[in-house]
């Protein structure tokens, strides 16, 4: 054993030299063909990494060891075709090499490999494992005929140094040449005019180390089949592959597989014969019906014709083990070390990195032992090594025993986070509050002021700026100015620079106020035009429609009390805030309507929507027991202000209600939400509104019906291009934010609620400066409460996931703290909400592709079903383990699908 790995040693250092002078001899002759190992079929052992450099040398095929691993002369075989006959075998069967080459056992750098095209080895065909026939074995089977026309093969001729005879397939030198040097030898080849091919096969691996063709030529060849590794095995079905070469015979060709256990070769089971349309090429075929841990032997079988009778020819005889079901199990039961020890028959043994071993703790209704492994959700894992009982396919199954910590600084999209209330503040009733914008105005946007407008327990008008921190508590004021008493409900609207306009309703309802104020970088209030306009109506909300670059058109809607119709109002104000001059107004349609919201719609168009009725209802009269009506009207305002109504359309409500319209980010899908003066749950709408051959054109898309008491006032925001938030008022209930995701085509779907212990009639929403990811919400005072209550939430606009387990893009489980994930190539295919710092045994099963196929479980109920449309990618990377913030234990993974009774007696056993 030393001997043999000092010659190893030597031929490493050697290797440079000797590569140089292969070189000259290999430039000095004829075809050069330079191959590195390729195609790597196995899973189980490493491929060699070989550089073999092939010629043709007078009446020799030379095949040069140039680089990389020695290989062993037991477990490669060489196959050397020449005009379509085939000799092939070990080298260890053959005289191909020399005697001292052969000592150590290995074809190491720098030695030889050497085809004696006058004297080939036993005729064509495989050479049997018996041995060479030259050397007196068996002769290989099926009576093949020599090469080269039919004449047998010359022997070697003797020793002594006769002359060389003239011409090709004429005797041969005494010996081969030395290794390392040209071969000696006629000049004329044996080969001459004859196609020849070299293959070099790694048994051990199934691996192609080296094929090509070294000449073209002519070739009398019967067809060939090669049977090949095979693939995508599972617990009851494999892939057998083959590739094969009918070598120009256009007659009947097919192929089959022929397999049995190796345990009965009896029982022998076949394919169908399959046509076969190339003249060459590989092909598959997948087999079901196996058992599970059994050895099968296999073999491909081609047919063809030849002279006017059928043929058949076999491929070489190769294996497979068949899976158990359970291919992996991690019970973390280890206490220390790290080493996680697979139970299964697989031993997938995962190494342990940064995670800790702790007691699972009580866990009703199982017991998971003595320990389970604890992750830190940054770069704790375990790593277990691939192999192809990993590489899940059609029928899989996935469970975990699973414990996430709660994590305020990741979630999912739309999370509702990091949550902070900011205690009372001087904020009575019905506030609104937009964030500065000091950039405008030369300042660096640093100074966190905010402007808020709100009226007192008396009736009096109150305008403020106020300092918040990052995490949206007001920290201090500015500056603060009144506008007078019996104003109230006020909106702000951002006009342009440090310009802001505040519209307010009178106590009496007959007239509005319309105040418009400047901000300097020191968060300094500046009054400027202030003027009170005849009005009836409540709840004004103003949007800023038309203009240019020295004045401002203001739209203004106004609700007329439910017994009353609203109206629109248009105001012009100049740059500087001084000039307010009222333009135009019309009503609503409704002769009865709540309170209002608009938006605007492109330049130069607002839409309005309310709650209203059809029916006059004497003043002071309820609308009990009258229907009511979603009402949105759209209308068109010109540069002068005038009023154009455009289109009108409704949709049934339960009752009257307010509302609050909002645009979803660059999109003409509108968000509707009412909250009921009944007290009923609120509902969301949506609705497409966008400008077509001068008309608006909308229609309705989508309604949700809110699961919380969502019934005072609400305010919409849009969060990005796919999602919103929706607050409503508490009304000594709660303040409640919701979100949800919005499509393209205004589809909806329900992300998150967030209930806060506040009370109040009115709230208001707004994306605070920094961080933008934070949301401020100021809840007006009510019944519950002397003063107004000020909170900020996270809201996530992306979805951050942690590890359970992974097999990189191919399957995968992921969770936050609140929600588990499953993505199957690369896809999220479905999810599910789990529980924070408790224990979820988490179940995943997948069944072939039929409909909704992959399903979800929970503790052992069912909660989610998905599908996928294609079996799983083979990954080959690593399989992870751990990832999230939080404990993991009992892992297990099945190439079959569980049904949902096996997973109810998991979680219980």
């Amino acid at each position: 054993m030393v001997s043999q790995r000092m010659d190893d040693a030597v031929t490493e250092v050697l290797s440079s030299i000797i590569l140089l002078m292969i070189a000259v001899a290999v430039f000095a002759s004829g075809a050069l063909v330079v191959y590195n190992s390729v195609n790597t079929y196995s899973e189980d052992y490493e491929q060699p990494a070989v550089t073999i450099i092939g010629t043709i040398q007078g009446p020799y095929i030379v095949l040069d060891h140039t680089g990389g691993h020695g290989l062993s002369l037991e477990t490669t075989k060489v196959t050397f075709t020449v005009g379509g006959d085939t000799y092939a075998g070990t080298i260890n069967q053959h005289d191909w090499m020399s005697t001292a080459a052969m000592e150590n056992g290995k074809w190491n750098i720098g030695e030889q490999v050497m085809f004696d095209g006058n004297a080939p080895p036993g005729g064509s065909g495989e050479i049997p494992a018996g041995g060479d026939p030259q050397k007196g074995g068996e002769e290989p089977p099926g009576g093949e005929e020599p090469p080269a026309g039919g004449e047998e093969p010359p022997e070697k001729p003797p020793k002594g140094g006769e002359e060389e005879p003239k011409g090709g397939g004429e005797d041969p030198p005494e010996e081969p040449p030395a290794e390392g040097g040209e071969p000696e030898g006629p000049s004329e080849s044996v080969f001459e005019g004859l196609k020849v091919e070299v293959t070099v096969l790694d048994l051990r691996t199934n691996t192609v180390i080296m094929t090509g063709v070294l000449q073209s030529g002519e070739e009398n060849a019967d067809p060939e089949v090669i049977t090949k590794a095979a693939t995508l095995i599972t617990s009851y079905s494999a892939r057998l592959h083959c590739e094969y070469d009918f070598h120009g015979y256009t007659e009947e060709r097919a192929r089959k597989f022929l397999y049995w256990e190796q345990e009965e070769p009896s029982v022998i089971f076949e394919t169908d014969w399959v046509v076969v349309g190339s003249q060459s090429g590989s092909d598959f075929e997948d087999i079901c019906g196996l058992n599970l841990n059994t050895e099968y032997v296999f073999k491909a079988r081609i047919r063809y014709v030849k002279d006017e009778g059928v043929q058949m020819k076999e491929g070489v005889e190769l294996s497979f083990t068949t899976f158990d079901e359970m291919v992996g199990q991690w019970f973390f039961e280890e206490g220390s070390g790290t080493t996680a020890h697979d139970s299964s028959r697989y031993a997938n043994n995962g190494v342990i990195e940064g995670a800790t071993f702790v007691p699972p703790g009580i866990l009703p209704p199982p017991d998971l032992g003595n320990y389970a492994l604890q992750f830190d959700g940054i770069d704790d894992m375990v790593t277990v090594g691939d192999a192809s009982w990993l590489r899940l396919y059609e029928q899989f199954s996935v469970e975990a025993w699973v414990k996430p910590f709660y994590d305020d600084t990741v979630g999912c999209a739309g999370d509702i986070k990091a949550t902070v209330m900011s205690g009372d503040v001087n904020v009575h009733y019905e506030p609104d509050i937009v964030a500065i914008d000091d950039t405008s105005s030369g300042g660096d946007d640093e100074n966190k002021f905010y402007l808020l407008a709100y009226r007192t327990d008396s009736y009096e008008g109150v305008i403020e700026t106020v300092y918040l921190d990052e995490d949206g508590r007001i920290t201090g004021k500015e500056d603060f100015i009144s506008v007078g008493a019996e104003y109230c409900e006020p909106d702000i609207a951002y006009l342009s620079a440090e310009n802001y306009v505040i519209v307010w309703s009178a106590l009496d309802l007959h007239s509005i106020l319309v105040t418009v104020v400047s901000i300097n970088t020191e968060g300094t209030i500046t009054r400027h035009g202030e003027q009170s306009f005849a009005g009836s109506g409540r709840e004004p909300n103003c949007v800023v429609v038309n203009g240019g670059a020295d004045y401002h058109i203001l739209a203004v809607s106004l609700g007329g009390e439910i017994t009353g119709a609203g109206t629109l109002m248009t105001f012009h104000i100049d740059a500087s805030g001084d000039d307010i001059q009222f333009r135009a107004t019309t009503p609503l349609d409704a002769k009865r309507c709540s309170a209002t919201d608009l938006a605007r719609v492109g330049h130069g168009a607002c839409a309005i929507v309310y709650c209203g009725g059809e029916d006059d209802v004497p003043p002071g009269d309820p609308p009990e027991g009258d229907a009511a009506v979603l009402i949105l009207q759209t209308f068109s305002v010109s540069p002068l202000g005038s009023i154009t109504p455009l289109s009108i359309f409704s949709n049934p409500l339960s009752s009257f209600g307010e509302p609050a319209i909002a645009q979803l980010e660059g999109s003409n899908v509108y968000v509707i939400a009412v909250g009921f003066t009944s007290g009923d749950s609120g509902v969301l709408y949506t609705i497409k509104i966008h400008m077509a051959g001068g008309e608006i054109e909308h229609t309705f898309s989508d309604y949700f019906y809110l699961s919380e008491k969502s019934s005072d006032e609400p305010t919409v925001i849009s969060v990005n291009d796919h999602m919103v938030a929706v607050v409503f008022g508490g009304n000594c209930d709660g303040g409640i934010c919701f979100t949800f995701e919005v499509t393209s085509g205004g589809i909806l779907s329900h992300l998150d609620t967030k209930i806060y212990d506040t009370g109040g009639f009115s709230s208001a929403i707004i994306r605070m400066k920094n961080p933008t990811e934070r949301y401020l919400i100021v809840f007006g005072a009510g019944d519950c409460y002397a003063e107004g209550r000020c909170v900020s939430s996270l809201i996530f606009q992306q979805t951050v996931l942690k590890t359970i387990l992974n097999k990189q893009s191919a399957y995968g489980l992921f969770a936050t703290d609140s929600k588990v994930f499953v993505v199957l190539n690369d896809r999220q295919i479905l999810s599910c909400d789990i529980k924070p710092e408790v224990w979820n045994f988490i179940a995943l099963t997948s069944a072939p592709l039929i409909g909704e196929n992959v399903n979800l479980y929970i503790n052992g109920n069912w909660k989610a079903p998905g599908y996928r449309t294609s079996p799983l990618e083979p990954e080959t990377s690593p399989l992870i383990i751990g990832g999230i913030s939080g404990v993991i234990d009992e892992v297990t993974l099945y190439r079959r699908t569980l049904t949902p009774e096996e997973i109810r007696t998991h979680y219980f056993s």
